[in-house]
Formats: C-alpha cells, sequence, structure tokens
C-alpha cells in the first residue's frame, strides 16, 4: 500500500512539473521573426515586410528622428514602409506579449534610366529594343502616336515597331515610383545623299557628283534617256546633256536604298 502511495505521489509530481512546464511554455509564445532584417524602400514608393511568426497584436516603435524618412504601419501580418526622404531608419516591430523583432530600412531614390532615348527606324515593319535600368522594376510604356509605332514591355526590356512614318513620342512610367522617361521614335525612310541637290547644264554638257552615303555598288535608273545620259563608276556619277528638258535619276544602292537627283538640261 505504501508502495502505490509512493507511485501516484509520483505520477501526480510529474503532472504538475509538466503542466507548469507547458503554461510557461505558453507565456514565453512564439518568437516575433521578420523574413528579413534589412530592406531597401524605393523613394516615394512602398516596400513591405512580412511577419512569419508571433503572438499578434502587432505595433511598431521608431525613433522620432527617423520618422522623417520612413512611414512604418502593419497590415495584417505585413509590415508597410513608405519612403519619405533619402536615408536610414530603424524600427522594431513589437507583438502582444512584448516579443520584438529590429528592421532596418534604407530609403534611396533610385533613377529609372534607358539605354537609349532616341530610335530611328528607316523602314517599316522592323523593331528596335531599348533597356530600362533603375526605378523599381514595374514599368508600363505608352505611344504619342500608336499608328507610327507601337510599343509594349517586358520586364525591363522596350520592344518598338515601326507601323507608318512619322514621328511619336514613347512614354515609359515606373509604377510605383511614377518617374518618365521618353523615347523619341521617328520612322523616315532612308535615302542617298549627293554632293549637289540638282544638276542643270546646257545640252552637250557634262557634270559630275558624288554618292555621299549608301552603299556600293550603285545602279541608276529612272532617268530619259532622251534628255540626259547617266553613268556611274564608284561613287562618281557623270552626267551629259542631250536635249533641252526635264528628268529625275534615280540611284540605288546594295541594300535597295534609294535616291533622286533632279536634272534640267537647257539649251
Amino acid at each position: 500500500m505504501k508502495n502505490t502511495s509512493f507511485i501516484f505521489a509520483v505520477v501526480w509530481a510529474v503532472l504538475a512539473l509538466c503542466t507548469t512546464s507547458c503554461e510557461k511554455s505558453a507565456d514565453n509564445g512564439f518568437d516575433l521573426r521578420l523574413e528579413k532584417a534589412g530592406v531597401n524602400v524605393p523613394l516615394n514608393a512602398t516596400e513591405t515586410v512580412r511577419i512569419l511568426s508571433g503572438n499578434g497584436g502587432y505595433r511598431i516603435k521608431m525613433d522620432d528622428k527617423y520618422k522623417q524618412y520612413v512611414e512604418a504601419t502593419i497590415s495584417g501580418t505585413t509590415v508597410v514602409l513608405e519612403g519619405k526622404a533619402e536615408g536610414e531608419a530603424i524600427l522594431f516591430v513589437y507583438d502582444a506579449i512584448g516579443k520584438s523583432a529590429k528592421l532596418q530600412a534604407v530609403v534611396q531614390k533610385n533613377e529609372l534610366r534607358l539605354s537609349k532615348t532616341e530610335v530611328r527606324f528607316t523602314a517599316t515593319g522592323t523593331t528596335a529594343t531599348v533597356e530600362i535600368s533603375g526605378g523599381t522594376e514595374s514599368y508600363t510604356v505608352s505611344t504619342s502616336d500608336a499608328t507610327v509605332a507601337q510599343a509594349t514591355v517586358s520586364g525591363s526590356t522596350v520592344s518598338l515597331t515601326a507601323l507608318r512614318w512619322g514621328t511619336a513620342t514613347v512614354t515609359v512610367t515606373d509604377v510605383r515610383t511614377a518617374q518618365q522617361q521618353t523615347i523619341a521614335v521617328t520612322v523616315q525612310e532612308e535615302t542617298l545623299t549627293f554632293s549637289l541637290p540638282a544638276v542643270e547644264l546646257g545640252v552637250g554638257g557634262t557634270q559630275t557628283l558624288t554618292i555621299t552615303s549608301g552603299t556600293a555598288s550603285y545602279t541608276l535608273s529612272g532617268f530619259d534617256r532622251g534628255v540626259a545620259t547617266a553613268t556611274v563608276s564608284g561613287t562618281v556619277i557623270s552626267i551629259t546633256g542631250v536635249a533641252t528638258g526635264t528628268t529625275t535619276l534615280t540611284v540605288t544602292d546594295s541594300k535597295k536604298v534609294k535616291g533622286d537627283v533632279p536634272i534640267t538640261i537647257k539649251e
């Protein structure tokens, strides 16, 4: 009987110890943990940090000197930080039983930049890309004339497509900071250039001019051989007057780029 009483006493002691230990564990609660101890916050934009564990009733404590840099609030189990001015802030997240976690926030302006601000097309249907850097990696694009140039964005790459001759302005916007940069788009047919804009000479006279752009070799076409004759050697064109009148000489290079030379033959 004494042994039985002793055994019951031991069991009750163990149960009491366990109960006390469990209550103490409950009183200690869960450690307060954040997904990161430091975060970069864009100026005039927001960044979030998740609370991974804790005991509810979350609140933020931050010295007044840091409030000029960042505004911090709690939304459920998320810390929401809004960048107010460039600088560094230290804040603490507390839960209902006083557990805490430190969070460092660095507010900085990340300038939105483009790899190029001008794009020129020399043929419709052709494409080009412009790379975005800076900002907050959330961008939209718009165009002032969608009939001239189409613009789309994927990640940090802007894709442009020339649709018709003309000009347009493509605007790239950082969604979170509202920063903007523009791309001037020109769709203009490429033409050959010459040392003379036009040729005027008399019947029997000869005039030479030089092709100053394009890619050799060159061919001549379109002119009225009853008014003038023309030959090309390298980049030099020789024109001879045959009879009074006017005509137009068309020069085409090896890449099919063309240019016109007006010709006038006088007596």
